[in-house]
């Protein structure tokens, strides 16, 4: 069989609907036209590669499994899908995505005690969650919740709840580098401890 190749730009079906079919890497999908009055980007899908169910790996707690299961994904990144990882969880140690891989959580309430407590160092690193107030990442006292060093990166789909005695030592996400990034449908609470 011979496959069709699709237009380049091609049009999505009236249901708002789109699809298409690519070799495996990293790609970029701009939205343009009928009833969009500013184009817009939605950026660093993944085509094939590697999924991973962090619940799998071992680890004391949530942020060592997902440690773990990110160092078993091969160099060029993949998934790693914590999304089985449920409820109140915490993480000692600086979760780090230091390959083109899209960390994908669940519900759950995530206390992060490092700081940072993520560190996205690669472009295409990603962390995309189930929703504003179904994930959510808690920070611990004057702490960076998440540490961007290189991009693009992309974090989606979340809330964070930062907890700080002073604004000068903690910041929510930290961007640290010269290219563009993607932050979509995020909500960040700030409460102060004394």
């Amino acid at each position: 069989t011979s496959a069709t190749a699709k237009a380049n730009p091609f049009t999505a079906a009236t249901t708002g609907q789109w699809f298409f079919y690519a070799a495996e890497g990293h790609y970029d999908v701009r939205f343009s036209g009928g009833g969009i009055a500013s184009p817009f980007t939605l950026g660093d899908f993944l085509v094939g590669g590697q999924t991973l169910d962090c619940a799998g790996f071992p680890g004391a707690d949530m942020g060592a499994k997902i440690n773990n299961c990110i160092t078993a994904l091969p160099a060029a990144g993949g998934v790693a899908d914590a999304r089985n990882i449920l409820g109140v969880q915490s993480s000692s140690a600086t979760i780090s995505v230091n390959k083109a891989a899209c960390l994908l959580l669940g519900e759950t309430t995530l206390t992060l005690s490092a700081s940072p407590g993520f560190t996205l160092s690669t472009a295409g690193a990603c962390i995309m969650g189930a929703g504003q107030g179904v994930t959510t990442l808690s920070a611990g006292a004057n702490a960076t919740s998440i540490n961007i060093t290189a991009g693009p990166a992309t974090i989606s789909d979340l809330s964070m709840v930062g907890n700080s005695s002073t604004y000068a030592s903690a910041k929510g996400i930290m961007k640290d580098f010269p290219q563009n990034g993607q932050v979509s449908r995020f909500c960040l609470l700030i409460s102060t401890r004394y």
